[in-house]
Parts: structure tokens; C-alpha cells; sequence
């Protein structure tokens, strides 16, 4: 839902650069909570975009 509610606004809405790195930061934080990360990409070891550690 989280996802999808963002792709949405990215459709709807010409956001700048710094909105679109801190909507897709609070998508990777809700990925990291979620626990998908570490069962699919355990290897990742930070967030490429904002080098937030996981």
C-alpha cells in the first residue's frame, strides 16, 4: 500500500528531488520494518539513497 500510494503521487504530482529522495526513504524505511528486506536482499547493507544503515 505503501508503494502503491507513492507511485501514485509521483504520477499526479511534479514533486522536486528532495521530495521524491524523501518519499522513496520513508518507502525503504516501511521495507526495512516490514521485514522483506532481510528475507529477500540480505545482503544490502544501506539505503542507496540516503546511505541510512539497515
Amino acid at each position: 500500500k505503501e508503494i502503491q500510494k507513492f507511485a501514485s503521487v509521483l504520477l499526479n504530482q511534479g514533486l522536486s528531488s528532495q521530495e521524491k529522495a524523501k518519499g522513496m526513504c520513508g518507502i525503504c524505511s516501511y521495507v526495512q520494518k516490514s521485514g522483506w528486506l532481510y528475507r529477500n536482499a540480505p545482503e544490502a547493507k544501506a539505503c542507496i539513497i540516503c546511505e541510512d544503515t539497515v
